[in-house]
């Protein structure tokens, strides 16, 4: 009997070290696993870090260019709809020329500038206006 005793005494000692030992390892899995992502969050808040910076960078470098791509947008405006006119002209003649009747009247549609490309001057930048005019915007 007291083998038998001695015996159940041991495997259940290994019993408990080895729960023991699955546990600790579980735990420290978990850790280091939640670790992992508080490294991988901090780099992230690094990376955004630096890309706001260079947006405000952006952003303060913007105003000195905004004439230049204001007029360069109303360029490209304009020239859209120089294309565009001529090629409803064209268009116009084309179904004049294919049909029996030469009279035919079409009705295009008007091509204008945008309402806010119409200045030929940029606009002042909401960084730029007061607080009234901030306010109309939104």
């Amino acid at each position: 009997m007291p083998d038998s005793l001695d015996s159940a005494f041991w495997l259940f000692l290994a019993l408990g070290w080895g729960f023991a030992l699955v546990t600790a390892l579980m735990s420290w899995w978990r850790v280091d696993h939640g670790l992992a992502e508080v490294r991988i969050a901090r780099l992230d808040r690094d990376k955004y870090a630096k890309q706001v910076d260079a947006l405000k960078q952006a952003a303060d470098a913007m105003p000195g260019e905004w004439p230049v791509i204001y007029i360069g947008l109303r360029k490209l405006a304009l020239g859209n709809i120089a294309t565009g006119k001529s090629l409803m002209q064209m268009y116009l003649n084309v179904v004049r020329s294919h049909s029996r009747y030469r009279d035919i009247e079409m009705v295009l549609p008007e091509m204008s500038l945008p309402p806010e490309l119409e200045s030929p001057e940029p606009p002042r930048l909401l960084h730029d206006a007061t607080d009234n005019e901030r306010e109309m915007h939104q």
